[in-house]
């Protein structure tokens, strides 16, 4: 038992409070409010957390990064963009914003735009380096003031500018003007890289003859227009003819200047030569044939000075392509069937130093396909993709000069 603290009287020792005045037994514990934070506090700790969070994402979320021309640094590379190719493997060359080509109106162009890889501080090709952190790379050429889009290759590594990251072979007219190039690169760690350049085509004067325009259906009237353009025609200023799908009996001569001549590209509304066009022209451009077909033992091409001739026929004549002295000759995608001799190089004397490049061209069932006689100056004959099938002689060379047939096929 004890006694209440405040009447005395004996109670329970368990008690807490005294059943005689009711007083509670003990000490009375006063509990204390929790302290309230201020509202200002919270915020405060909520902007700081939001601006970590923020600077956080900022350093570590992918970037897009327009360096709106044709140089950019990005960590420790810098990343440029060219139109002209360097003279050397380890050169970098200088970024190029502006590129362009001057064309007549019947002109095709190609130019090739070029992404390279520096360190940023120094003119060491990192090439190789760069490329493990690409996903992938795009360009596109976008025309300016209503002009003609370009065409493109996809960029892609190239041999022939061994020292840039990728090549884009541009393709273009008169008619393209100025087009901005974009080069996008995406990197694996999802930033986006953007340069550009800008290319831009100019027309330079031009005489152009069309069978409306003039007689042509005769080789009479044809030379008759030849001989008036040498007269009439400064040399500087090119010429192009489109001929009519008439046959021309007899040879034509090319003298004083230069006239490149067009057929129509279906092969049945071609022109058909019977007789030879034979090029001596003084002037320094080369005398250019395209779309034509020749035809007849007669028929053919004698070139005492530089020509080229692309997707020509040449048909059961004695010598489809002759070269003589002070001449190079172009071949590019000329088929030679059933001739003596589809192309005869004869060239003992010559101003050249320079390769015969064939180009997608075809011999077939002829005596001898390629007869390399003289070759003054030659460096090489190379076969781009040419095929040579049933011929008695698929090539002939009685030169020194080396033929390389790697990238030919005999059948």
């Amino acid at each position: 038992m004890k006694n209440c603290i405040h009447c005395g009287k004996p109670i329970p020792d368990d008690a807490s409070f005294c059943p005689y005045c009711e007083t509670v037994q003990g000490e009375v514990k006063q509990e204390t409010a929790p302290k309230r934070i201020r509202k200002s506090t919270i915020l405060l700790v909520c902007l700081l957390l939001s601006a970590a969070v923020f600077l956080i994402h900022r350093a570590t979320a992918p970037k897009v990064i327009d360096a709106k021309g044709p140089e950019l640094v990005y960590g420790d590379y810098r990343l440029i963009l060219t139109f002209t190719r360097p003279d050397t493997e380890e050169m970098i060359p200088e970024p190029q914003e502006n590129g362009g080509a001057s064309l007549t109106v019947v002109d095709d162009g190609a130019n090739p735009s070029m992404l390279f890889i520096a360190g940023k501080e120094s003119e060491t090709n990192l090439r190789e380096e760069f490329e493990e952190q690409i996903e992938s790379i795009e360009l596109t050429a976008v025309p300016r003031d209503g002009a003609e889009p370009m065409r493109w290759s996809e960029p892609e590594y190239s041999p022939r500018v061994p020292g840039a990251m990728r090549m884009a072979d541009l393709r273009f007219t008169s008619a393209c003007g100025a087009n901005d190039i974009y080069w996008t690169l995406h990197m694996k760690n999802g930033d986006v890289l953007k340069l550009q350049h800008i290319f831009t085509c100019v027309e330079t004067p031009s005489v152009v003859y069309r069978p409306e325009d003039v007689p042509m259906d005769t080789i009479e009237d044809l030379q008759a227009l030849i001989d008036r353009i040498d007269k009439e025609i400064p040399p500087t200023v090119p010429v192009y003819i489109f001929l009519p799908g008439v046959t021309y009996e007899g040879g034509l001569t090319l003298t004083n200047r230069t006239c490149a001549l067009f057929g129509r590209g279906n092969f049945d509304d071609r022109p058909i030569f019977k007789g030879t066009i034979t090029i001596s022209s003084s002037a320094p451009e080369k005398q250019r044939m395209q779309a034509i077909r020749f035809e007849g033992e007669d028929a053919g091409i004698a070139a005492y000075a530089s020509a080229m001739a692309s997707e020509c026929t040449f048909t059961n004549v004695r010598t489809g392509i002759a070269v003589y002295d002070g001449a190079a000759f172009d071949p590019h995608g000329c088929v030679f069937e059933g001739c003596g001799t589809g192309i005869l190089y004869d060239v003992n004397e010559s101003p050249y130093h320079v390769a015969l490049e064939l180009d997608h061209c075809e011999f077939r069932s002829s005596h001898t396909g390629l007869h390399v006689k003289a070759f003054a100056n030659g460096e090489a004959v190379i076969c781009h993709d040419c095929t040579f099938s049933g011929n008695e002689n698929d090539i002939q060379n009685d030169t020194d000069v080396p033929v390389d047939t790697s990238g030919a096929t005999f059948e």
